[in-house]
């Protein structure tokens, strides 16, 4: 019997910031959280499953405060597989918040980041919370430290080709880097930016990967 290898749910398509290369001026869907009774029904509709299953879509996984709750339900429903978000970890929690993901069982958190100084940072995601981000990437690692280095956690920065048009410097991504994996986090080139279909000139999508998410 066939298996998928990635099934997502989107938990919240709320989402505090503005980065540049995300047409969420497209997104004229109903904006809210799912409810973790709406969760459940998913989750029995999906019936066993040993893949990734990734929490997040169009918006911040990490405002939904019965996240937690939900990576649980999934680890009690389905054992084998693995809870993966994308983040921007621009959230305004404390330690407390990210120790309930890693006691609920999440297995990773991929962290969106294209700006590596407060200036570019803010140029490129559109709010100014360089400082959140780094503050929270702290958090994580002391969470990470006791929780047998649990959740997983990468950052995803932006490729060469996008510093060079969004005009960043490389020197601050090395800098940003060195800092990250200092914290034991770290970085992966293997996660390319999403394009949702609408297009941007430096991460243009392959016809056949147009993403139906925007609508």
């Amino acid at each position: 019997m066939h298996q998928f290898k990635e099934i997502r749910i989107e938990n919240t398509n709320r989402c505090g910031y503005k980065c540049l290369m995300c047409p969420r001026e497209k997104h004229d869907r109903t904006q809210g959280m799912m409810s973790v009774e709406d969760f459940q029904i998913v989750l029995e509709r999906v019936g066993l499953f040993e893949g990734e299953m990734h929490l997040h879509g169009f918006g911040e996984p990490l405002l939904d405060r019965h996240l937690p709750d939900k990576v649980r339900l999934v680890k009690e429903r389905m054992p084998k597989a693995k809870t993966v978000v994308f983040s921007t970890l621009g959230v305004p929690f404390k330690e407390p918040y990210f120790s309930s993901l890693a006691e609920a069982g999440l297995t990773a958190i991929f962290v969106s980041c294209y700006g590596y100084n407060p200036d570019t940072y803010k140029k490129v995601h559109g709010v100014d919370q360089f400082y959140r981000l780094k503050e929270n990437l702290r958090i994580l690692s002391e969470v990470r430290k006791k929780n047998n280095n649990c959740p997983h956690v990468l950052v995803m920065p932006s490729s060469d080709e996008m510093l060079y048009t969004l005009s960043s410097q490389k020197d601050d991504r090395k800098e940003f880097q060195e800092w990250v994996e200092s914290l034991g986090i770290p970085f992966t080139f293997e996660r390319q930016l999403h394009n949702y279909g609408d297009g941007r000139e430096y991460n243009i999508p392959k016809e056949e990967r147009l993403c139906p998410v925007v609508r």
